[in-house]
């Protein structure tokens, strides 16, 4: 029978036991044992090491073409939110897609015909038309004496400075002021009166207080004057407010539309009469008069800090609302 051995590794050592084997192994061989397991570790760890390093290489290089994109997008972010129209530049491009719908100046297939509001959609027109239609249906609004006793009438025009007396075919004499301002529906247009300011000079307190402040004061002063009290808002609640068109008729209108349009005529008389009140045009506080008055003129689209601007318009249509509630129709 053969018989069967088992050999060391590392020297010429052989035993017909296994048990034999193990215990020369430990006695003699322990120390190489550990330095070649040791040895078998660092290999491993260099290997895994530079799998590593080679990952942490392609993320770099991920990581610098995402930060070629985000220069590449950063360097077109403006061009892309920035409106073509008014160069305005809007915070997402789905707020400049509804902005280039109601920039001003634009005919629009979403404006209301009838009180020019621009609607978000083809859906929103179609339902506001059916109460702006009603509501147009009722725009002028006269007094029975209007009706018919002033356009068929016989009647003696006796003309004061300030009234106009009309005496109809019932003996009743119908009194407005004939210098009450009109708003131009033809022409869009508000010429306001302005002999008071001129008279009772404000431009000194304009130069020393803030300018929405001086905007403010100036428009309390305008009203002042009764001629210029065209427009009467009944109910702070309601949408729209009773205009002076002319020859003592008034006639309904939706506020959006409105206050728009007197606003920049505010600012624009405003304008006019700082330029005609200040000698010196190269004062700091004249021109940022005249900047704040050009950025109410064009409801604050002229403007590049666009939030602080429109925040101040909306306050300002707001204290013209509660203004014009004070106002009486007589």
């Amino acid at each position: 029978m053969e018989e069967i051995y088992n050999y060391c590794d590392i020297c010429k050592y052989k035993t017909k036991r296994k048990y034999n084997l193990i215990r020369h192994q430990n006695a003699i061989h322990k120390n190489e044992n550990d330095e070649n397991k040791d040895y078998k570790n660092v290999n491993d760890n260099c290997k895994n090491v530079n799998d590593d390093y080679k990952n942490v290489n392609d993320n770099y290089k991920n990581v610098n073409d995402n930060y070629k994109n985000v220069n590449d997008d950063c360097k077109n972010v403006n061009n892309d939110k920035e409106c073509s129209k008014c160069s305005k530049i809007l915070s997402s491009k789905y707020y400049l897609e509804k902005h280039l719908k109601i920039c001003k100046g634009v005919s629009n297939p979403l404006e209301c015909h009838i009180c020019h509001k621009i609607l978000s959609c083809y859906a929103s027109k179609s339902n506001h038309m059916k109460t702006c239609r009603a509501k147009s249906e009722l725009v002028v609004i006269k007094t029975e004496e209007e009706k018919g006793e002033i356009i068929e009438r016989k009647e003696e025009q006796i003309i004061n400075n300030n009234t106009l007396i009309l005496n109809n075919c019932n003996n009743k004499n119908i009194t407005y002021n004939i210098n009450l301002v009109r708003f131009n529906e033809e022409e869009l247009k508000i010429d306001f009166d302005i002999k008071h300011l001129e008279t009772n000079n404000i431009i000194h307190k304009l130069y020393i207080i803030a300018v929405e402040d001086a905007y403010r004061l100036f428009y309390k002063k305008l009203f002042e004057n009764k001629n210029n009290q065209m427009i009467i808002k009944k109910n702070l609640r309601h949408t729209y407010s009773k205009v002076h068109t002319g020859r003592n008729i008034w006639q309904m209108m939706l506020d959006d539309y409105i206050y728009h349009i007197i606003m920049h005529y505010i600012a624009e008389t405003l304008i006019i009469y700082i330029n005609n009140n200040t000698k010196n045009k190269e004062n700091k506080k004249y021109k940022e008069l005249i900047e704040y008055g050009d950025y109410m003129a064009t409801k604050g689209y002229s403007c590049k800090n666009t939030k602080e601007i429109e925040k101040s318009y909306k306050n300002h249509i707001k204290n013209l609302k509660y203004l014009f509630n004070t106002f009486k129709d007589e």
